[in-house]
């Protein structure tokens, strides 16, 4: 986790001999990815917005918004969260895709 000091990154970043993943917590999704333009990282996180987005990679390319964060539903292991948020980016008239249970929030295709 990185929180600012890109003068320590760029040391780390000199030192580190494999891939070097950052995650800044709070970065605006337009803004993920700077770090590997800026040769500060081989790969950055999206964090919070996969946990809130279970379409994250179809929104991510079609540029649809993402789900609001909810971090009191990060991990919980109850409906909240992650599996009551259904997948809607890309799809014609939103909500699940065809492959899901008639009323279920959980999809696998």
């Amino acid at each position: 986790m990185h929180l600012g000091d890109d003068a320590v990154l760029a040391d780390i970043r000199k030192g580190w001999d494999q891939a070097l993943i950052v995650n800044r917590p709070g970065r605006a999704l337009q803004d993920v990815g700077s770090d590997i333009a800026a040769g500060l990282a081989d790969l950055e996180s999206y964090g919070r917005f996969v946990l809130s987005t279970p379409d994250f990679t179809a929104r991510l390319k079609s540029g649809a918004p993402m789900n609001e964060p909810d971090k009191s539903t990060y991990y919980a292991g109850g409906a909240n969260g992650y599996t009551d948020r259904l997948p809607d980016a890309g799809r014609e008239g939103g909500g699940a895709p065809a492959c899901a249970a008639p009323g279920s929030h959980k999809v696998r295709c």
